[in-house]
This record gives structure tokens, sequence and C-alpha cells, in this order.
């Protein structure tokens, strides 16, 4: 994980929405099973993207999730 959080805006946001992805599939049709998330774990995945949300800039935070939504993904993830 350290080594996205190091890597080019670009890459971030490209992960971010892989993971959002993976948190849409794992929801509606991944039988929320951990195996379809990026991080394999569910309590991990929020974890990460909550950090790579984190990692950009005030002016640079993806206008197409915010973090109540990853919130929301936890809640119904079963995250606490």
């Amino acid at each position: 994980m350290k080594d996205i959080l190091k890597s080019e805006k670009h890459f971030r946001y490209m992960m971010l929405d892989r993971m959002r992805q993976d948190c849409e599939y794992y929801l509606n049709y991944g039988s929320r099973s951990a195996k379809v998330l990026w991080a394999g774990d569910e309590k991990r995945h929020i974890q990460n993207m909550k950090d790579i949300w984190n990692s950009f800039d005030e002016n640079d935070k993806p206008e197409w999730l915010t973090v109540e939504e990853i919130d929301e993904f936890a809640r119904k993830m079963g995250v606490k």
C-alpha cells in the first residue's frame, strides 16, 4: 500500500476507482465474498480506499467518490 500512496495521482485515481468497483461488485454480484476485493478483506479494503482518498490534496480529491460514499460502502459491508 505504501507504494500506491507514493504513486502518481493518475494511478491513485485508477486504483481508487477499481476499489470502488470492487465494492459495487461485492455488494451486488460477488456474493459478499472478500475474495472479490482487491485487499481480500472488507476492513482493510475500506481503510485502503480512505488512505488513497486522503492522499490527494484538497483541490485534487475525486469528485466521483466522496469519503461519505466510502463510509456508506463500509456500512453496507459490515465494516465498523
